[in-house]
C-alpha cells in the first residue's frame, strides 16, 4: 500500500474510533452493513453508498414489506374479523358468509299476514295454518326415540305450496323461519349443538322456541316482532333431517310447561 493510502486508511480509522465513541450502536451497523454489502456486492462505493444512504434504503423497503407483507396479512385480519364477528344481530351456525348475506338482504323484511301480537298466532314458516307447511312429527307423538321419548313441540317442513307460493324463499331461496310474536330473544347452542331461539313475550306468560335453525339472525336481549326473519331451517343438534322444531310454553305457576302448538297453528 502506498504511503497516501496508509495515511487514508489510519484517518479512517481515526474516524471510525470517534464514531464508535459518539455513536457505538449506529458505528457498529454501518460497519456491519459495510461487510455484508461488500462480501456480496464486491464493490467498496456500494457499500459506502449504502452507509451513507441506510435511512432512505430503510424507507424504501419498509414500504416494500407493507406492500407484499402488510396489505395481505391486513386483509386477512380483517377477513377472520368479519368471520368471527358478523354484524350485530346475527349469530352463524353454519351459514358463514352466506348467512350474513341473507341476514342483509332480510334487513326491514316483514313476511305478510303478521300483526304485533303478545300471542303466537301464525306458522313460523308463514301465512294461515297448515298451509305452508307439513307435520312431520307430531306433539307427544308415540315412537320418539329422544328426550325420555316425549316430543314437547311440532316438527314443521314446507309443503309444495310453501315452495310455490313463500315471498320469502323466492327471495333468498331458503327456508326463513319468522318469529311467531313480539317479545325479547334467548339465542343458544344446546348441549346437543342445536342453534336455537326463544321469545318470551313481554308479559313473560309465553315462550315460543325454535330448534335446529342452521343460522340465526337474532341474538340474546333483542327485540323482535311477528313476521320478523329469525334464522333460516336448518339440521343442527338431534335432527333426522332439516325441519323446524317448534315448541310454545306457557307460564303455570313458576313454571313453564309445553303446550299442543297446533292450538296456536289452527
Amino acid at each position: 500500500m502506498s504511503t497516501k493510502g496508509k495515511i487514508r486508511s489510519f484517518i479512517g480509522g481515526l474516524d471510525t474510533i470517534q464514531s464508535l465513541k459518539e455513536n457505538p450502536l449506529g458505528t457498529i451497523i454501518d460497519i456491519i452493513l459495510t461487510c455484508i454489502v461488500g462480501a456480496f456486492v464486491g464493490n467498496p462505493l456500494a457499500a459506502h453508498l449504502v452507509v451513507r444512504y441506510k435511512k432512505q434504503i430503510l424507507f424504501v423497503l419498509a414500504g416494500f414489506l407493507i406492500l407484499i407483507i402488510g396489505i395481505p396479512v391486513l386483509v386477512f385480519v380483517s377477513f377472520f374479523h368479519y368471520l368471527s364477528h358478523p354484524p350485530q344481530g346475527i349469530t352463524q351456525g353454519g351459514g358463514g358468509l352466506q348467512g350474513v348475506a341473507l341476514y342483509e338482504s332480510l334487513q326491514g323484511y316483514r313476511e305478510e299476514g303478521f300483526t304485533d301480537t303478545q300471542i303466537p298466532a301464525k306458522n313460523p314458516l308463514g301465512n294461515t295454518g297448515l298451509l305452508f307447511s307439513v307435520i312431520s312429527f307430531d306433539y307427544h307423538q308415540e315412537g320418539y326415540a329422544h328426550f325420555d321419548g316425549i316430543h314437547k313441540g311440532t316438527d314443521l317442513v314446507p309443503s309444495d305450496f310453501y315452495y310455490a307460493q313463500s315471498k320469502a324463499f323466492t327471495k333468498t331461496n331458503r327456508i326463513i323461519i319468522f318469529a311467531t310474536m313480539n317479545g325479547t330473544v334467548k339465542y343458544y347452542v344446546d348441549e346437543y349443538g342445536s342453534n336455537t331461539v326463544e321469545v318470551t313475550n313481554t308479559q313473560g306468560t309465553i315462550k315460543t322456541i325454535f330448534m335446529h335453525l342452521d343460522v340465526s339472525f337474532v341474538s340474546t336481549g333483542q327485540g323482535t316482532k311477528a313476521g320478523e326473519p329469525i334464522g333460516v331451517m336448518g339440521n343442527t343438534g338431534i335432527s333426522e333431517g332439516t325441519h323446524l322444531h317448534y315448541e310454545i310454553r306457557q307460564l303455570r305457576g313458576n313454571q313453564y310447561v309445553d303446550v299442543d302448538p297446533k292450538t296456536y297453528l289452527l
